[in-house]
């Protein structure tokens, strides 16, 4: 049985708990295709978390605990919150990685739906984390945006809208 996770609020904090495979997606309302087993993928994102019945996907529930989920996005509802969020605020964690052909930046959100070229990488010194990597790129209000990685051993890069 395909399971997610939903978190229960108690009085000392969050628990876990799971319960069925979501099949379609909270906003949009398209299927959501299975998890394939291969690649352990879910095929979904997890939007902002709600708090839901206790009858619903609930096992027993203490006295003082309340049940709350991430609903299941897909993943063009996924860009398309991040997207706006970029907007919105200015700001993104995105992960920067390269193109081998090209040595040109690609940044992509979690699921690799949203991406943004950019120019070349800059690698420059970092005093703790011993390298950073720089790069500029046109984000989706055709902005200026730069986004900064520290270290050698992730991807995930700071980004922020900045001054043309």
């Amino acid at each position: 049985m395909n399971t997610y996770s939903f978190s229960v609020i108690g009085r000392n904090g969050w628990g876990l708990g799971f319960g069925p495979r979501p099949t379609h997606c909270h906003k949009c309302t398209a299927e959501l295709p299975a998890p394939k087993a291969d690649t352990c993928a879910a095929g979904y994102g997890c939007g902002a978390r709600e708090t839901i019945p206790a009858h619903i996907d609930a096992p027993v529930l203490k006295p003082g605990e309340t049940l709350a989920r991430s609903p299941a996005v897909c993943y063009a509802c996924c860009a398309a919150d991040d997207k706006a969020r970029m907007i919105d605020t200015g700001r993104a964690v995105l992960y920067l990685t390269t193109e081998k052909a090209s040595g040109r930046a690609l940044l992509s959100n979690w699921p690799g739906s949203l991406t943004f070229r950019g120019g070349t990488v800059r690698k420059g010194a970092h005093n703790m984390a011993r390298y950073r990597y720089d790069a500029w790129f046109t984000g989706p209000d055709g902005a200026p945006w730069h986004a900064v990685q520290y270290g050698g051993n992730t991807q995930i890069a700071h980004c922020k809208r900045v001054k043309a």
